[in-house]
């Protein structure tokens, strides 16, 4: 899938999805896991990919294949996103940023996360929901979590719809 063009408006964000609470139990020896979120706020729709890391030489792929040549993208001031600021990415998206130790929208640009953070927040919810689920099987959550959204499906007759669809993708 890709989002965005010129004249629209992504907004770019990573967090953490699964990680250990209160120092307890054999998940605190695992790393956390990062995904990477890409939300169009033009058509309302988010993308969510699993990353291995926050890493500049992982996110630029990602974007670069996920977001169409000519988009404005907002991210948050992490350094994973500095190479957008620098050539050869100037010349194939305007990339705005928001210091978040200052504020959550730049007053003066009107540059603002909220929302990517928004969807972060329906997509812990819903995970949230699940009471439990297997870190392994996180991409077909949010695989299942972004179809649901594309496709306004939100009851458990569509889930056959879904189902048939990730069958034929995953063949």
């Amino acid at each position: 899938m890709r989002v965005g063009g010129p004249g629209t408006t992504v907004q770019i964000d990573e967090s953490v999805v699964y990680r250990a609470k209160h120092h307890r139990g054999h998940a605190l020896y695992r790393p956390p896991q990062w995904v990477l979120g890409i939300y169009d706020v033009e058509q309302k729709k988010g993308l969510t990919l699993v990353i291995p890391n926050r890493k500049s030489s992982t996110l630029m792929p990602l974007i670069n294949r996920h977001v169409l040549h000519g988009t404005e993208i907002h991210t948050d001031m992490w350094r994973g996103y500095l190479p957008l600021s620098q050539t050869p990415f100037p010349l194939t998206y305007v990339h705005k940023v928001v210091n978040h130790s200052r504020f959550f929208l730049d007053t003066i640009t009107g540059v603002h996360t909220n929302n990517v953070e928004a969807y972060w927040s329906s997509v812990k919810k819903k995970l949230k929901s699940m009471n439990g689920s297997r870190r392994t099987l996180i991409s077909s959550y949010l695989y299942e979590h972004m179809y649901r959204q594309h496709y306004f499906l939100d009851d458990a007759d569509n889930m056959a719809i879904f189902m048939r669809d990730f069958a034929q993708y995953h063949q």
